[in-house]
Formats: C-alpha cells, structure tokens, sequence
C-alpha cells in the first residue's frame, strides 16, 4: 500500500481539515493569491464572505497534494501550524480554510452596477 504523509489541523475526520490564514493584504488581494494557490493544487466547491474581515472556502484535494497547498498558502499567508498524518492513495480530502484580513473594517460595501430598464 502506497502512504504519504499531508498535513493536518483541526481534523475531525479521515477527509476533512479545517486550517486558519491571517493576512495583510488588502481583501481582494488576498483572496485572488488564495485561489491562484489553491486552483494550482485542487478545487474550490465553496465559499462564504463575511464583511471585509474574513472568508471561508471549501477546498477539495487529492490527499497526496495537501502538503503543497499547505506550502504553497504558507508563502502568500500567516497559517496556523499542523501535523502530518498517513494518507492511501486514491484519498481526496476536504479543507475548510477561514482567511482573516487584518486590514478589514467590519463594513464591506458591494457596489452593485446600475442596469437600465
């Protein structure tokens, strides 16, 4: 059996991992550097924003990848640390990842485009 170590945090199952980023980057920013790392190495299948002061996204990965996403966000983010732990080939994983923009105040404003008619 083929077994790779990827890297946990907050885990409460054998597929789910629930990490938490800081940053300093404007909210925008952050978020396009997020899914630039993330679409490199799996899938978003959801996300939620939460004012301008943080956001969640539902990843999807392949198990033997895990670590490089990890990598990968540590270079752009602040990320809490995690263990490693076994992984069978085949695996695919969930990743909760809550992003926390340092520089946000509470009020996001949308602007919403005017349309005729």
């Amino acid at each position: 059996m083929e077994e790779q170590f990827w890297a946990k945090s907050g885990e409460n199952s054998h597929k789910s991992l629930f990490w938490t980023a800081y940053s300093n980057l404007d909210r925008i920013e952050g978020i396009q550097k997020a899914e630039a790392c993330i679409t490199a190495h799996g899938f978003i299948t959801d996300f939620k924003e939460f004012s301008d002061l943080g956001i969640n996204i539902c990843i999807e990965i392949d198990g033997f990848k895990v670590g490089d996403l990890y990598a990968a966000l540590s270079a752009n983010f602040s990320m809490d640390p995690f263990e490693p732990a076994p992984v069978q080939a085949g695996e695919s994983k969930q990743i909760y990842l809550n992003i926390s923009f340092k520089k946000g105040s509470g009020n996001l404003s949308t602007v919403v485009p005017e349309v005729p008619g």
